[in-house]
């Protein structure tokens, strides 16, 4: 294990940083002990090993860990290993490729919320947000953020910070198998240790719906926490026809007031989220869906989350993490230092 990835031997190891508003530090929540081939898992991860258990070796380098839906406490290990060319295995990469294609079709595109269908949102009391900041020049340390802000007033109600160990090689379309699983288990910490504070949507710093296989990190974080979830990016993912040229530029002139949008329509015709100008700033922000929320209420929603150009639940996870790493060790960077896509998050906001 990489230093500062504190004491798990599957990978997951962190410090301790969790903290809800009003209440007293509490103890990291415990792995489920493994219950072997015959639990209550899916079939593809049937024969996975148990989080925290120790990892065979594996001739083809890193493991990456996917967290089985049916059952939190199983971890399927998938061969990825950083190369030259394509930056991982082939044969890891087809079976991200069909893990991303099974999860994909449980993605909801729909509201399934009563306070959904509600002009100004009645019944909606809690938003999260979630984040990760890497430790800047090392890509394989990070700080993942979850935060829960009430709403609409938007005041912080709990948060958690936590250093882990990031073994996953960042491969272009897949970075929620490098970055959700940390994310999955700060809402299952979450939903252990504060279960009345749990969010009643996630925004994600990243895209859902728009992604080069259209099941981006808003996507996959949703479907295993079964939460509605949106996705929030600061720059264009430039898929399906979609590209930062003239008549984009032209498009982001013509919004000129706080909450005017246009559509992100692809060469397919489908349209695969909205720009959206939050404030001020002449920069928009990209939003899809990401599971259980249309793209019209994700877009209200997240116009109503903003004090600034960021929606405030990301914006504050952002700066929590950022402050965490600070006082761990040193200053942080947002993104890993490798990977070709990475221009502010600009193409791997996937």
């Amino acid at each position: 294990m990489r230093p500062g990835g504190g004491g798990g031997s599957g990978g997951h190891g962190n410090h301790e940083g969790l903290r809800a508003r009003g209440a007293p530090g509490r103890d990291r929540l415990r792995p489920r002990a493994w219950a072997g081939a015959a639990g209550p898992c899916c079939a593809a991860c049937r024969g996975g090993t148990p989080r925290g258990s120790p990892s065979p070796p594996s001739p083809r380098g890193p493991l990456v860990r996917l967290l089985c839906p049916l059952e939190p406490g199983f971890v399927r290990p998938v061969g990825l290993r950083v190369g030259r060319g394509s930056g991982a295995h082939p044969g890891a990469l087809r079976s991200s490729g069909s893990e991303q294609a099974r999860l994909k079709g449980g993605v909801v595109r729909e509201d399934t919320e009563e306070w959904q269908k509600e002009p100004s949102f009645a019944g909606l009391e809690r938003v999260g947000g979630v984040d990760l900041s890497y430790i800047k020049g090392d890509d394989s340390r990070a700080c993942a953020s979850l935060v829960v802000l009430s709403y609409p007033g938007l005041e912080v109600l709990y948060e958690d910070c936590r250093m882990v160990a990031v073994s996953a090689p960042y491969v272009a379309g897949f970075l929620a198998f490098r970055e959700v699983p940390f994310l999955v288990e700060a809402v299952q910490r979450l939903q252990q240790e504060e279960p009345r504070l749990k969010p009643q949507v996630l925004l994600v710093d990243g895209n859902g719906l728009l992604h080069h296989r259209g099941f981006g990190v808003a996507c996959h974080l949703g479907v295993l926490t079964d939460l509605p979830c949106i996705g929030v990016a600061k720059n264009l993912l430039q898929v399906d026809g979609l590209a930062r040229d003239e008549l984009h530029r032209e498009q982001i002139r013509s919004l000129q007031r706080e909450g005017d949008t246009f559509p992100l329509t692809g060469t397919s015709g489908s349209v695969l989220g909205m720009a959206l100008r939050s404030c001020n700033s002449s920069k928009p922000l990209y939003i899809s869906v990401g599971h259980r929320v249309c793209l019209e209420t994700a877009v209200r929603l997240v116009q109503s989350c903003c004090r600034y150009r960021i929606p405030e639940p990301i914006r504050q996870a952002d700066i929590r993490s950022r402050e965490y790493i600070r006082k761990q060790m040193c200053s942080p960077v947002k993104v890993p230092s490798s990977g070709p896509e990475r221009e502010e998050k600009a193409e791997v906001d996937d």
